[in-house]
């Protein structure tokens, strides 16, 4: 037996719903009470809603990753909405909740989803990562036996941040980082123009990071980065103004 499911919904869906709604009104009977009716004024039909999707596809030249027309599928649309609340950090349990789904196995998946995007987004990011002992760290796909601490570089909550010299992979859930960038902070910190180049280096890098944080809205690492970046912009404004 199907259950009534109540979601919440952005002001724009609900402004466009009583646009649709008002059309509704206009050219169908009052008694109308679906929002997208046939022109009996019974409910449309999924195989209707899926045709015209595609037809739309086809006429706008929508197309799938490797160039071809995208085949719309209607229950797509919950994977989209699924996939992207756990990109956006919501917990799963509220994920779960949204969805209606009836377990959080079912909800998992979505997580899951997410690890392997983020996986394959680092991989094409750095290739080759080197330890402070030397040690490479094996980022592949094929690679399923890494450790805790090298998992959590591919989740959502790892405080990514450029250093002079290499890259951050400590996981946020362990707390802010003391030492990350610590010598920027300190008031013993002394520089010259001789090192122009490396902080001009060190800031490229970290704007690189920082735009990527911002694209998946990452919010952890942007106010980290932010403050790195603005941090060494100060340092290259003031070299670049002294004799």
């Amino acid at each position: 037996m199907k259950k009534e499911h109540i979601i919440p919904i952005s002001k724009e869906i609900a402004a466009l719903i009583l646009v649709q709604e008002q059309r509704v009104a206009d050219e169908l009977d009052d008694g109308c009470v679906y929002v997208f009716p046939r022109k009996d004024c019974s409910p449309l039909k999924q195989d209707t809603f899926r045709v015209k999707l595609n037809e739309l596809a086809y006429e706008e030249k929508i197309t799938d990753s490797n160039g071809e027309i995208f085949r719309f599928h209607a229950h797509a649309f919950r994977h989209t909405v699924g996939t992207r609340m756990i990109n956006n950090g919501v917990p799963q349990h509220i994920v779960q909740k949204f969805l209606g789904h009836e377990s959080p196995e079912m909800t998992a998946r979505y997580a899951h989803i997410f690890d392997e995007t983020l996986k394959k987004e680092f991989t094409k990011f750095k290739e080759t990562l080197v330890t402070n002992n030397g040690s490479i760290l094996d980022l592949s796909e094929e690679n399923t036996e890494a450790d805790n601490t090298d998992l959590q570089w591919f989740k959502k909550n790892i405080n990514a941040q450029a250093l002079p010299n290499g890259y951050c992979r400590l996981p946020v859930i362990a707390g802010p980082c003391p030492h990350a960038n610590a010598c920027l902070d300190c008031t013993n910190f002394c520089t010259s123009k001789q090192f122009l180049t490396e902080h001009e280096e060190h800031l490229e890098r970290t704007k690189e990071i920082l735009n990527r944080a911002k694209q998946n809205q990452w919010q952890r690492q942007v106010e980290t980065n932010e403050r790195v970046k603005n941090r060494l912009e100060q340092i290259i404004h003031s070299l670049k103004e002294t004799n």
